[in-house]
């Protein structure tokens, strides 16, 4: 009689010897990556950041004081963060910045345009709305054209 007309499942994985012989047979103690994740400091990362949005927001501050409505900022390209290679702490920077910048707040500080422009030295664009933005404009505008005698 087959494993089919005996209703057995065919597909039913079926336990193989060498699984029992090459699993280890005690749990394992002491360091692994899970707890090595776990136990890493962020605070270095969130202090570089914190940094970067100051002299950010400074910028934003001193241009929208001299009248205008984007700014783009020379981004550091190498942090010095433990256990961390270089590449991986400027995608955390960059990206978080980017977050922080985009996001509308609570979580974020909601500008309209924030991108990276990639160049021989990166630059972060930020760019908002100083005073009225297109369609408030353009509702004006077509309200003062509508409120306006023509000549005859």
């Amino acid at each position: 009689m087959s494993a089919h007309a005996r209703g057995d499942d065919i597909n039913e994985k079926k336990p193989c010897l060498m699984e029992s012989v090459i699993r280890p047979t005690v749990k394992s103690r002491g360091i692994d990556c899970h707890t090595l994740i776990a136990r890493s400091d962020r605070s270095v990362l969130q202090e570089i950041v914190h940094k970067e949005i100051e002299v950010i927001d400074t910028a934003i501050l001193a241009a929208h004081a001299g009248g205008f409505s984007q700014i783009t900022y020379a981004l550091p390209t190498t942090f010095a963060i433990n256990n961390m290679n270089k590449k991986d702490a400027q995608t955390l920077v960059w990206s978080e910045l980017l977050m922080i910048y985009k996001e509308s707040p609570p979580y974020g500080k909601g500008y309209d345009k924030v991108y990276i422009i990639p160049d021989v030295a990166p630059k972060i664009f930020i760019e908002w709305v100083n005073n009225m933005d297109d369609a408030e404009r353009a509702k004006r505008r077509d309200y003062i054209r509508k409120c306006t005698i023509s000549k005859k």
